[in-house]
């Protein structure tokens, strides 16, 4: 059975499906771009993502990853995606962008350099950009821009 070359093909098959239909599951150290990877962007509780949620992180990761050469300054990542349970808990809007692998937050304390030129950026950026005391909210939906 092992030495059938249809069988190799059958399972190089269903392990490409699985990889585009199932799940990323956490703890994955999957490097996304140069200075992101899967597990730093993955939702805390350990919950599995989509692969329509993996490509929506990979399309936000890849713009951050952007911001992040040109500033080079590190960027700690307080959230990404959050399975709807998480985002429950964390008291997430009802609606989040998180859910969906589409927003990141970043910590940039006020004062930061990191901060100052986020700050920059802002008005260059093509999504939602949310200004917080502990940093900043960046996601690829609507544009809009706010502060709490």
């Amino acid at each position: 059975m092992f030495k059938n070359p249809i069988f190799w093909v059958f399972l190089l098959i269903i392990t490409w499906l699985c990889m585009k239909n199932k799940i990323y599951k956490n703890g994955q150290t999957l490097q996304l771009t140069e200075n992101f990877n899967l597990s730093e962007l993955h939702s805390k509780d350990g919950s599995d993502m989509s692969a329509e949620v993996f490509e929506n992180l990979v399309k936000l990761i890849t713009k951050v990853q952007k911001l992040r050469t040109e500033s080079g300054l590190p960027f700690k990542v307080n959230s990404a995606y959050r399975s709807e349970a998480h985002n429950k808990k964390v008291g997430g809007a009802k609606n989040s962008l998180h859910t969906k692998g589409m927003a990141i937050d970043i910590s940039a304390p006020i004062g930061t350099e990191l901060r100052e030129f986020l700050l920059a950026k802002r008005e260059n950026w093509k999504g939602g950009f949310g200004l917080y005391s502990w940093g900043v909210h960046l996601d690829i939906g609507p544009e809009r821009n706010w502060n709490a």
